[in-house]
Order: structure tokens, then sequence, then C-alpha cells
């Protein structure tokens, strides 16, 4: 078996519910710490962030559940994560913290949305019903708040100092992170679809009308746009190359310089999530209900493989591994070299929503995080078995004394 199932104990006291003062939300006040007017986040050099996150796995990867965590509520939202909690938002209005390690709520935050959280070094963002919330990750208060008349299209993104937001009337919002203050905006005439990408220098966004736009990062100037066949969806940004899936059941790379197209594939179905990489290959799943191994250079076909289960989400990377969810209760394993089934397992409820990697500095260098329909977050992390030692002197045989020390 693929995954061995391990129930641990989840922590069941209930912790103190943090409440929004109500007269700063009739107010409309910005809550925030001073900062030098006028000053923008560093544009520090960093590798662009891709989808999934490579963890180190055999070529057949063997996980156990190792938390699992009633949270009392169906899930709203997909979970985001730091080093050492998943922020969940859950139906009824609230947002979970769940330490990691011990499966504790470390605390609640009374927050209604139905976009995922994005996490930021301290500071956990939320795209509301007409408000972005940035919360203090440690106790779960709100640093600032950001009214935004017609709401959001698609979740926020914190990184690096900087938050992108994705007004509902086909803006693109840039704040700064430590105290909400508004850097730039850009009108784009068209609905951001997908969480918009940060990388160094630029800013990544999936348009309602068809069209891939990069952004200057620190200006919101554009820099290019590309129009796809049809409307694109998540987007993994590499250093000098990005893929994409659209509508038009075709997927693309394109270079991050000028958005020119490096190539593109016919795939059977529109897209299903983001893609994956490692080092030689990209791989993609659509609702043709088929993995697709590409060369990451041209797109050449390294191999594909027909998934017996309607995917709900994008592959995970996991060393040799790559992990695709259905829908159903399902889990499906291949290995990334030849596509070879590597395992299967099965969840005790139908998935909310994709599985998602943890970061790799939880201590579970392989890790991946499931919330089931029901309300239960659940972690899987590789199975560690004590590596076999053959015995000097096999059972029934005798022991020389002078092997024991004895004279």
């Amino acid at each position: 078996m693929w995954l061995r199932s391990v129930r641990a104990p989840c922590g069941g006291e209930s912790p103190a519910t943090v409440r929004i003062c109500l007269a700063l939300l009739a107010c409309g006040l910005l809550i925030a710490f001073p900062t030098a007017a006028g000053a923008q986040p560093p544009l520090r050099p960093r590798p662009s962030q891709p989808a999934a996150r490579r963890a180190v796995a055999p070529a057949e990867a063997s996980l156990q559940s190792t938390l699992e965590v009633a949270l009392g509520a169906q899930p709203a939202a997909p979970t985001a994560f730091d080093a050492t909690s998943a922020y969940l938002p859950l139906k009824g209005g609230r947002l979970v913290a769940v330490d990691l390690l011990s499966g504790k709520v470390r605390w609640t935050s009374e927050l209604v949305t139905t976009w995922a959280p994005s996490v930021d070094v301290g500071l956990v963002v939320v795209a509301g019903d007409e408000w972005l919330t940035a919360l203090d990750t440690e106790t779960g208060r709100p640093k600032w708040r950001l009214p935004m008349t017609g709401g959001f299209s698609a979740p926020a993104t914190a990184d690096g100092g900087w938050v992108i937001g994705a007004p509902a009337g086909g803006d693109v919002i840039a704040i700064r992170a430590t105290d909400g203050q508004v850097l730039w905006t850009h009108r784009l005439g068209s609905p951001v679809r997908v969480r918009p990408v940060i990388t160094a220098t630029g800013v990544y966004v999936s348009l309602d009308d068809g069209r891939v736009v990069a952004l200057d990062l620190r200006t919101g100037t554009p820099r290019w746009e590309r129009r796809l066949g049809g409307k694109p969806a998540d987007l993994l940004v590499l250093d000098d190359r990005l893929f994409v899936g659209a509508d038009d059941k075709y997927f693309y790379s394109l270079k991050t310089s000028n958005g020119g197209l490096r190539w593109k594939r016919r795939i059977g179905g529109r897209p299903s999530g983001a893609a994956a990489v490692d080092a030689k290959r990209v791989y993609y799943v659509a609702l043709d209900n088929i993995l697709w191994a590409l060369d990451r250079n041209n797109g050449g076909l390294k191999w594909h493989q027909p998934l017996p289960v309607r995917p709900s989400g994008g592959p995970l990377v996991i060393g040799e591994v790559v992990v695709v969810a259905g829908v159903a209760a399902e889990i499906h394993a291949y290995r990334a070299q030849t596509g070879e089934p590597a395992g299967k397992s099965e969840s005790p409820a139908d998935l909310a929503s994709a599985p998602q990697l943890v970061p790799a500095e939880v201590p579970a260098l392989t890790a991946i995080a499931m919330v089931t329909r029901g309300g239960v977050f659940m972690l899987l992390t590789r199975r560690v078995e004590p590596a076999a030692t053959p015995l000097a002197y096999p059972l029934g045989t005798e022991i020389p004394l002078s092997r024991l020390g004895v004279d």
C-alpha cells in the first residue's frame, strides 16, 4: 500500500476567538503600524515560485497520516501554509490557524471569505467579501484592513513584502505588506481569473478575456501581454518561462521576458489546476483525465498516463513521484521518469479541494495536506522505516564469548 493511515491526537481544546472590532468595520478605518511614507518593499532577488515545491522522496512513496484535526465546520476555500502552521478558511465566517506538529488550533479569527489566504513572513492575507485583511500569524489579530468595493475576482498574493490584490472590477492593486499602503493600481479592463504570481521584479496575471499580462512589480507598468486562444488558468512562473493551460485545450510555454511563445501543445481537455515541474519535465493535468509529462524545453511528449479518476487539481511533484488526487477520495502516484503507477491510496472521505504540498521548512520533508468536505484536516508524511541490518550471527547460532567482551 502506498498510504498507511495512522490516527494522531488532535487536541480537543476550543481556542479563544479573536473578534474583529465592529466599530472599526463601520468606520472603515485602516489598522496599521507607522512606516515611512512612500517606501516600497525592496526588490530583492529570489527565484520564481513554482506551483509545487519539490521534496526528497523515494521512487515509490510510502505515506502515512500523522495528523488529523476535526475543524468543526466545512472548508470555505483552500488552505495556506507557513513553516509551522496551516491557515484554513471555514464556512460560517472563521479563519483557523492549526499547528502542523501538534494539531492544536492556535487561534481563530472571525473572517468571511471564499478565497484561499496567502502567507508572507509574519502575515496572512485574506480577500474577504469587500475587505482585504492582513492578520498577524502569531496571534490572528488584524494588522491592517483595506476596503474593496465590489469584492475580488481571485485570491490575493503576499510575497516578499508585497501584496497583490485582484478587485472584481478588472484592476490589479499593489500594497505594502507592512502597513497596507496602496503603492499602485493598474486597470486591466478584464477581471483576474486566478491568483496573481509575484516574482523578483514582476507580477503575472491570467485574465478573463484570454490574456496573460506581465506588470512591473515596482510601478505596475505593463511589460507585455499575450492573448491565448482561450481563457488562461493557473500560472506556473519560472525565471525565463511560464507554463499555463487554457480553455482552448492547449498547454502553453511563454517567455517571461516578452511573452513570446516558446511552444504549445494540444491537450484533450480544459485545465485542472497549475502545472508542476522537475529538472527536466513539466507535468500537467486537464479534464481529459490524463496526466501529461512534457519536455519543459520544447514540449515534447515524455509520457502520458490515463487517470482512473477525475482530477481535483494540478499534479504535485515529490522527488521521483508525481501525485494526482481525484474529486472522489482517491490519490494516485506515478513514477516521474516513466509514468508507471507507483501506488494508490484512498482518503477516508471526499476531498474539499486538491491536496497541497506544505513548505519544505516543515520537519516532514515530504508532506501532503488535505481537507475533507466534512472538515477534517489531514497531514500525510513520508513513512520512515528503520534500515534493515543483517545479523552477524543468525538466530540460534552460538556467539563466541570473545565477541561479547568476555575473556
